[in-house]
């Protein structure tokens, strides 16, 4: 229709992918050379990912027609809800290979095999790709990873890329992946378009149908379109579309600033999209990092990975640095409280690691409060060098607040992360807001304690969970007239998620017998068996189960398993000796069923104290912490702990004395009072406000803000 009429040799913006009409953005042309290094290697797995549109299919069909016919043999399949077998039958499909309906699946494995073997003979190699393989399932995952085995020689006889939207990311980042990720070789994420991206890939698309500059485009015309469509490329096709038929009906060659708003707006009532998007940070970019020895040469790449989830603008927002997935709740705690008071800003939740990590065991449904928006820096882990970390972390927040000049930080966390960007907001006179000040880091080790005494001296403003906490902070110096009691912020998180938790048996429902048959007429114990960072090593562990096995006499052991533990050795050799036991075993569940577990248990032993340590004190639940040093009782309501390190010999006789049954304990929960995070949304209002019509700034901070000027 205005094809011929403008001149057009086809339709230019088309939503089925096509090759020929790639555009080599940033992001896209770093995606592309990562996936041609990737085919070079000829094994292991590529990860492509990217949000729905991204143009992730017209990558993947860009690389497939560059390949050479005569040495790699290409398939796709599209993955829909497939399970195991059936993905075996869609591979030998996809490559042409007939397989009986009634072959079993050694028999299918069996034909593949044969079918790869013979290319290798002919001096050709086969490489798979799994389109939308989010929806796999992990039996399904695990199966790809088992084909990766086949081998002739040592020559790998299958290549695969996995290509899906942001949430296979998350699936192949949980524990159960962990062998999978060690064959990852590369991986990207595409994200959306800048604006001068935005405006090139329309002209580009045009220029290929012969566009001659009818119709023209206002420059303020690329803007609204960037802005309607947050630089995702099918989202622009659509709209650019749907302008050049109207441009056409109205018999003009001009599009018009006014014409996209009028024609999104009308596009988005359609369809349901009635809001402009809003672009990720870093758009344009590909998000890449390989699985394995990243070099030096990629930081300028990976400064891009910066993961920003937003709704609006985060100018002026208030950041909130957060370690844990129980900080991230306080965090959507807070920005519920802060959107019922009048002119505050939005909260932006901040964590230095990995944003899909942090929130992988948050299983609500979306049923708690979330902060306005996230940003993960995601800085990988310390392989041993932390300064280069460190330097890494500072950048990247240092971008941050470069570019979104926030209002004040609030810490949560009291990592090192947490110190030293809490000193970085404080040096760039960003005011520093600590929230759970002056608490006692029950089961730390002295560096997160170190860490929490210089982050309440460095703080503006200090909100303490209690009276003992207000007391000792004043006692060491803190001037009165930045403290506040608040209350606690954990109490705030139970009360929320009291309503959501469910019953035991429900949790275990889908681990065997029902739970009525695992501890008759007795009560329980919950055990996390798993390491946390810097802390129990698999020796620490082992001595923890000889430790604790006792208790099996007199009460249910529920442990809850690092599933990277179930393959080692000892571990398989003492289940067996438990199998008769008052001993039950399941992996570590997500967040709210942990919470559900804990509300009706005896006590709780733990390796990782940032680990509903204090969700279980709040509830009335004992905890008896185990470190390297040995372990440690806690009971409800103790401002100290009970005791010292003790040896772990002990535990065994530790966790009996503290425990406490359900029915004979005082419902904690519903006797403590919630409310904190209201209360510091008025404070911090307030505070805000007189900040704002008083500013002052030590000599220090504006020196150093000139520095960094010049």
């Amino acid at each position: 229709m205005f094809e011929s009429h403008f001149g057009f040799s086809g339709p230019p913006f088309q939503l089925n992918a096509d090759p020929a009409f790639f555009f080599g953005s940033r992001g896209h042309s770093h995606a592309l050379a990562y996936m041609r290094f990737g085919v070079h290697q000829a094994e292991g797995f590529i990860v492509v990912t990217g949000e729905v549109g991204a143009g992730k299919t017209t990558l993947v069909r860009t690389l497939m027609a560059g390949l050479e016919q005569d040495r790699v043999v290409a398939a796709q399949v599209v993955s829909t809800q497939l399970e195991a077998g059936d993905l075996l039958r869609a591979i030998l499909a996809a490559f042409g290979v007939a397989a009986p309906a009634t072959a079993s699946k050694a028999q299918l494995i069996s034909s593949l095999e044969a079918f790869l073997t013979a290319l290798a003979a002919q001096g050709r190699r086969a490489l798979l790709v799994i389109d939308e393989a989010q929806n796999l399932d992990r039996a399904a995952v695990e199966e790809l990873r088992m084909l990766s085995n086949f081998q002739l020689g040592t020559h790998g006889l299958l290549q695969s890329f996995l290509v899906g939207q942001p949430e296979l990311r998350k699936l192949l980042q949980s524990r159960s992946m962990e062998q999978l990720r060690q064959r990852v070789i590369a991986s990207c994420h595409l994200g959306p378009l800048d604006e001068s991206e935005t405006r090139a890939y329309i002209e580009h698309r045009l220029r290929l149908v012969g566009w001659t500059g009818r119709p023209g485009f206002d420059d303020e015309a690329f803007v609204r379109i960037h802005r309607w469509t947050g630089g995702i490329p099918r989202r622009i096709n659509r709209l650019c579309s749907r302008l050049l038929l109207g441009a056409y009906l109205a018999g003009t060659d001009r599009v018009s600033d006014e014409d996209v708003e009028r024609t999104a707006q009308e596009l988005g009532s359609e369809i349901g999209e009635g809001e402009p998007a809003i672009a990720e940070s870093g758009a344009g970019a590909a998000s890449m990092q390989e699985e394995e020895d990243a070099g030096s040469q990629e930081e300028s790449d990976r400064a891009t990975q910066v993961v920003v989830r937003a709704k609006e603008s985060l100018r002026s927002a208030l950041f909130c640095w957060v370690d844990t997935l129980a900080d991230y709740l306080k965090s959507g705690l807070l920005a519920q409280a802060m959107s019922a008071v009048p002119g505050m800003p939005p909260l932006v939740a901040v964590h230095g690691g990995n944003l899909e990590g942090l929130l992988a065991s948050l299983d609500d449904d979306g049923r708690l409060p979330r902060p306005d928006a996230e940003v993960g820096l995601d800085v990988p882990a310390p392989d041993g060098g932390r300064c280069t970390r460190y330097v890494t972390l500072v950048q990247r927040f240092a971008a941050q607040m470069e570019q979104h000049e926030p209002r004040a930080l609030i810490t949560l966390g009291t990592s090192d992360d947490a110190v030293l960007c809490g000193l970085l907001a404080n040096k760039s006179g960003v005011p520093l807001v600590r929230a759970d000040a002056g608490r006692l880091q029950r089961g730390f080790r002295e560096s997160m304690q170190a860490n929490a005494v210089v982050l309440d001296r460095i703080a503006d403003v200090l909100y303490a969970d209690s009276l003992v906490s207000y007391h000792a902070l004043h006692k060491a110096g803190v001037a009165a007239g930045k403290l506040q009691c608040v209350g606690d912020l954990t109490t705030d998180v139970l009360h929320q998620a009291q309503a959501r938790l469910v019953s035991p048996e429900q949790v275990l429902s889908g681990i065997g017998p029902a739970a009525q048959r695992l501890w008759p007429g007795r009560g329980y114990g919950v055990v996390l068996l798993q390491s946390g960072t810097g802390s129990a090593s698999a020796d620490d562990i082992e001595r923890v189960v000889t430790a604790l096995a006792p208790c099996a006499a007199e009460t249910t052991l529920l442990w809850l398993v690092d599933e990277s533990l179930l393959e080692s050795p000892w571990f398989v050799e003492a289940e067996q000796r438990w199998r008769s036991a008052s001993v039950k075993l399941m992996p570590t569940p997500g967040y709210m069923e942990c919470l559900s577990l804990l509300r009706e248990a005896e006590f709780f032993v733990t390796m990782q104290p940032d680990r509903c340590v204090d969700e279980a004190l709040g509830m009335g639940v004992p905890v008896v912490l185990v470190g390297r040093e040995g372990v440690m009782p806690l009971r409800p309501g103790d401002a100290e702990p009970i005791h010292p390190w003790q040896p772990h010999t002990e535990t065994a006789r530790l966790a009996l004395e503290v425990r406490t049954p359900r029915a004979g304990r005082a419902d904690r929960l519903q006797a403590r009072e919630g409310g904190a995070a209201p209360r510091i949304a008025s404070h911090l209002q307030a505070w805000l406000l007189d900040q704002q019509e008083h500013p002052t700034m030590p000599d220090d901070q504006a020196e150093f803000l000139r520095s960094k000027r010049t």
